[in-house]
């Protein structure tokens, strides 16, 4: 897991009126991957695009939490 990228993930999907998030490229489509296994984010995966690409749907309570950790914890 890639604590910045995570934290920028998060960040980014939090300040959207809805918390959806379109991203794309392979290691950010990862990030969402193991971020919505491990319960933070409802996601949607698109794996198999060129490039790959995932849609963070909504951010849960613990990627709340979460992205309040990584803000506080995590250098810019």
């Amino acid at each position: 897991m890639n604590l910045k990228l995570s934290r920028d993930l998060l960040a980014a999907a939090d300040e959207q009126p809805d918390e959806s998030l379109r991203v794309r490229g392979r290691e950010a489509t990862r990030e969402v991957e193991f971020l919505a296994q491990a319960g933070f984010v409802k996601a949607t995966l698109q794996p198999d695009q060129s490039p790959p690409g995932a849609i963070i749907r909504e951010l849960t309570e613990a990627g709340r939490k979460l992205l309040r950790v990584l803000r506080d914890q995590v250098p810019g």
